[in-house]
This record gives structure tokens, sequence and C-alpha cells, in this order.
């Protein structure tokens, strides 16, 4: 039997925005485990899912077939958007739903370092056929491609001394596992506070950097824009403050209403007091 790791967040308040603005066929941009898109299918939407992740696709896909629902599951990246609805044969979709960031599969059981928890290969791919990882990046950029990549992601730290000790570490001992990220916290700071908060940024900015996560975003919601053409629902779940901003610029200068007056939070799981759920209608 397949262990489910995910835990599908704001199931209620987005099962009550496709309720109310009469949706029928959603695609669930970020499907991984089905979470969300297979919980609605099974409820009679129809539902195409796209997951990037090969590994991820395959143990989704066995879980789609035996649900035996309307649910259409394609291996691919949301930001083909268009491309993928179109090969499908869908003629109507009616709301778009991301879950960006990771899925708990990737935290929890990939063993590509995206936890700070255990000792991996610092490979950070949310689809292991990609090209490069997350130690290439650590190990071949620049200070000021370096500094570029993580600023933004560790907050209240000298990101010129952290890069400068990312630089000594690695022509020293080189670095290939999240325990080399923890060794070069540890050199840089003594407090256990600041040691995580270096782990964690870390990683997040690798991880960004190799999936090319914001540049995806951007593309994504802009398809999922031009493909509902002004007339239906786009639904965002995000787990940081990039995420959350990106989302809310674009949305900014669109013709794009939102649907909350502020974003919804999620208290139920500690993991989870970060997750902002959006939603967004034609002006």
């Amino acid at each position: 039997m397949t262990r489910n790791y995910h835990t599908p967040l704001f199931l209620n308040e987005i099962r009550e925005l496709l309720h109310e603005y009469l949706v029928k066929v959603l695609v669930d941009a970020t499907f991984a485990e089905g979470g969300h898109g297979l919980t609605y299918a099974k409820e009679g939407y129809t539902v195409l899912g796209i997951e990037y992740d090969k590994e991820l696709y395959t143990i989704s896909k066995k879980k789609v077939q035996d649900a035996g629902v309307a649910c259409t599951l394609v291996n691919g990246n949301f930001a083909n958007l268009d491309t993928i609805v179109k090969k499908t044969g869908i003629r109507r979709v009616d709301a778009v739903l991301f879950d960006f960031g990771i899925s708990m599969y990737h935290l929890r059981a990939s063993s590509r370092g995206f936890t700070m928890e255990s000792d991996q290969k610092l490979d950070l791919r949310a689809d292991s056929t990609a090209k490069y990882t997350g130690r290439d990046i650590i190990t071949s950029y620049s200070k000021e491609q370096l500094h570029e990549c993580i600023s933004e992601n560790i907050e209240s730290i000298d990101t010129g001394r952290l890069v400068d000790a990312i630089v000594s570490y690695r022509v020293k001992k080189g670095i290939a596992r999240t325990s080399d990220i923890w060794a070069i916290a540890r050199e840089f700071s003594n407090s256990k506070y600041v040691q995580e908060a270096v782990v964690r940024g870390l990683l997040q900015a690798l991880r960004i950097e190799v999936n090319k996560e914001e540049e995806n975003m951007k593309i994504g919601l802009q398809k999922a824009s031009s493909l509902l053409d002004g007339s239906g629902l786009i639904i965002t779940i995000t787990f940081h403050s990039r995420e959350d901003r990106l989302v809310k610029l674009f949305f900014k200068t669109s013709k794009w209403k939102s649907v909350f007056k502020k974003p919804l939070q999620h208290t139920s799981y500690a993991f989870a007091k970060s997750a902002r759920l959006r939603a967004y209608v034609s002006n």
C-alpha cells in the first residue's frame, strides 16, 4: 500500500470556492499526491492534474487509476499549462489551482536534500531528471551569483559574510550534502537559532534556483490567466513570503480581483503556519 505524505490544506475553503463559482472542470497544476485534485475528482469534478516530478507522477498515476474517477494526470510543468490543456483535448477550464512550493513527499521520502532534519545528498531537484542540482549551484556559482541567489531567503543575516563562509568551506572541504550546509552554518555562528535560519534559508534558496520556481510561477500564473480568458477562478496556496509577494504583485496589475480581503491562513498544523490561500476572479 502506498503511503500518503501529503496533508492538503484549505480543502473546505477551496471546496466552497468551487461550489460558489460553479466550477465543473478544474486544473490542479501542482497535483503531487493528489491531496486536492483527487479529492475533488471523487466529489464529481472533472480534474486535469499536472505533476512535474516523474517519480511522484508514477506514484499518483496509480492512485488515479485505482480511484476510477474523472481525473486525467499529466507529467509536465505548469509553465506549459496551455500546451498541456490543448493536448488533453479539454475545451473548457473553469478554475486553476496552484499549491506552490514542494510537497511533503519531497521533504519526507525523496532523499534529495529538501529537509534539514537528516543528512542527504544536496540534490534539491523537484524533477529528478533535471540537469542541475543544488550541489552544482553552491559549488560553481561566483560570489556575486551566490549573493543574489540567497539574499532574499535569509533575513537579518549578513549575506556577504555568509557567502564568504560558503566559498571558504567549499575550497577547503567541498560541498555535497546537507551536513555540509550545517557545517557552514556552525562556522558562521555559534547561535543555534541563527544556524537553523541559515540552513533553512540556504536550502530554500538553492531549491528555488535549481527548479526555477519563481520564473515558473510567473509563467504559470500568466498561462492560467490567458487560459481562463477573463472568466474563471484562479486559486493559489503559498508557503513563504516570496511566493506570496509574487502572487500579490502579479494580480495587482491584472484584470483579476481578489475574492478575499486578506489571504486566508491555516492554523491547524504547525508546518502550515506560513500558508496563505488566495483566490482571484475576473474583474
